[in-house]
């Protein structure tokens, strides 16, 4: 089994796959002739409409990346075949403590904790004998993400566990 690496920095995305190029393959007809390395595989995604035959992949990427006004992507072979990615500044991972595109990650983790909370407190409101598990289902995290916030809204006093974990029940704080 062949392993590939995704390596996503600031300014790009770098995928990087062992073995080079296939053979038939070559910095000149690269992007413009097709080669299939698992050929069964590509009939198969052909049939269900994932993939076309015409090899047209590598020009489709350059022509969007264009039009989206970023650098065209970069690809390299050695003994390992890379793709690189350059990715808008706009959209930067790394925040410089000024906002990016209007909000700043304190400010996103903030919005999104106070809706949680209301979340939780909704749902506890119309069922107090909801569970940890019903409550990460309900809301789409994890079962330790509701842990974590039903534990801080304990410490603010805005929830109150009555009973045992089992069979007690959740009391909303007014």
């Amino acid at each position: 089994m062949t392993s590939f690496f995704i390596d996503v920095f600031d300014d790009r995305v770098d995928i990087s796959n062992p073995g080079g190029l296939l053979p038939g393959v070559t910095t000149r007809n690269f992007g413009k002739e097709s080669v299939r390395r698992n050929p069964i595989i590509a009939d198969l995604f052909h049939r269900m409409g994932k993939v076309e035959r015409m090899g047209t992949g590598i020009k489709r990427m350059k022509d969007l990346m264009r039009e989206a006004g970023l650098q065209e992507p970069e690809f390299t072979s050695d003994t390992f075949f890379h793709a690189v990615f350059y990715r808008n500044p706009e959209y930067s991972l790394k925040l410089t403590g000024e906002k990016k595109a209007g909000v700043t990650t304190q400010e996103t983790t903030q919005k999104t904790t106070q809706k949680t909370t209301q979340k939780i407190i909704q749902l506890v409101t119309e069922n107090p004998h909801i569970t940890r598990k019903e409550l990460a289902d309900f809301i789409g995290i994890t079962d330790d993400g509701v842990k974590y916030h039903l534990t801080n809204m304990q410490k603010k006093g805005l929830l109150r566990r009555v009973g045992p974990d089992k069979g007690g029940h959740w009391e909303v704080v007014k």
